[in-house]
């Protein structure tokens, strides 16, 4: 999958039959105190889309800010909020038939959050979750964040 910009994009997964253990990406920032949104290109790829729709394994998306006063989920996707909308993809995991949503735009208003912490710093987490199996995985791809004023 090429990037929505520049050569790179990252990833967060929940192993890729390498480890159990799910996958998060975070940096601290100081949000200016006029930033309004949160914006990012994501790719949500998975080998639980469609025979396990509609079942307990509904690995996750997940973008949280966490400021001093607690966590804030700003997004969060699961496989059955994304089944009707995959197509296969070439991606190739340990496990067979991986689904992908495609690339996505999201943009999420943060000038709350923004406001409130005005010369503090706060953590922006993107994390990838398995629910259920570990057998299973999900990889979510992003590319293109920003905060936009």
């Amino acid at each position: 999958f090429n990037p929505t910009e520049g050569a790179f994009a990252g990833v967060v997964s929940t192993g890729l039959g390498f480890t159990v253990n799910s996958g998060s990406i975070e940096q601290k920032v100081c949000l200016p105190a006029d930033a309004k949104q949160l914006e990012f290109d994501w790719n949500f790829n998975s080998a639980e889309f469609v025979e396990f729709c509609g079942s307990i394994f509904q690995d996750f998306f997940k973008v949280e800010i966490i400021t001093d006063t607690g966590t804030h989920v700003l997004f969060f996707r699961k496989v059955d909020d994304l089944c009707g909308s995959v197509v296969p993809t070439s991606l190739v995991f340990d496990q067979p038939d991986v689904w992908s949503t495609g690339w996505q735009s999201q943009s999420i208003d943060i000038a709350a959050i923004a406001s409130a912490n005005q010369g503090k710093s706060v953590t922006i987490r993107f994390s990838a979750g398995d629910v259920g199996d570990s057998i299973f995985d999900t990889a979510i791809l992003l590319d293109r964040i920003r905060i936009a004023k």
